[in-house]
C-alpha cells in the first residue's frame, strides 16, 4: 500500500512539473527594441569622429540607458524598452567647417521627446558646437 501511495505522489509531482514548465513565459519582442543614435549637423559642417556620452531616459518609468562607445558619429543601444525618451549627448567632435581643416569642438545635443517604437529606430540628434 505504501508503494502505491509513493507512485501516486510521484505521478502528481511529475504532472505538476510538466504544467509549470509549460506555463513559462516566452520572450516578448514587443516590449524591447534596439536603437541607434546618429549625430547630425548642417550641410556646411562635416562630422568625422565623436567621443562623449549619450543618455536615453525613458519618460514613462525614468529608466536611463547610457553609452560612451562610439562608431564614428553613431552610438548603438542593443536593448531598450519601447516608448517615449528624452535623449541628450555631449562630448567632443572632429569637424570640418566649409571644407576647411579639421578642428575639435565640444558639442551638445538634445531632444526632449523621441518615440522609440520601430525596430530598430534611427534617432538623429542635431549638434550644437561649443567653443
Amino acid at each position: 500500500m505504501k508503494h502505491l501511495n509513493f507512485i501516486y505522489k510521484a505521478k502528481i509531482c511529475l504532472w505538476l512539473t510538466v504544467l509549470s514548465c509549460a506555463c513559462e513565459p516566452g520572450h516578448n519582442d514587443d516590449i524591447t527594441t534596439s536603437a541607434r543614435v546618429t549625430l547630425t549637423a548642417p550641410d556646411s559642417i562635416a562630422l568625422f569622429r565623436a567621443k562623449g556620452t549619450v543618455t536615453m531616459q525613458c519618460l514613462t518609468n525614468k529608466i536611463t540607458w547610457t553609452a560612451s562607445e562610439w562608431d564614428s558619429v553613431r552610438v548603438a543601444f542593443p536593448e531598450v524598452m519601447r516608448g517615449p525618451y528624452n535623449i541628450t549627448a555631449d562630448g567632443k567632435v572632429a569637424v570640418s567647417i566649409n571644407g576647411g581643416r579639421r578642428k575639435v569642438y565640444r558639442f551638445r545635443a538634445a531632444n526632449s521627446y523621441v518615440e522609440v517604437m520601430k525596430h530598430p529606430p534611427e534617432i538623429k540628434l542635431d549638434i550644437q558646437l561649443v567653443k
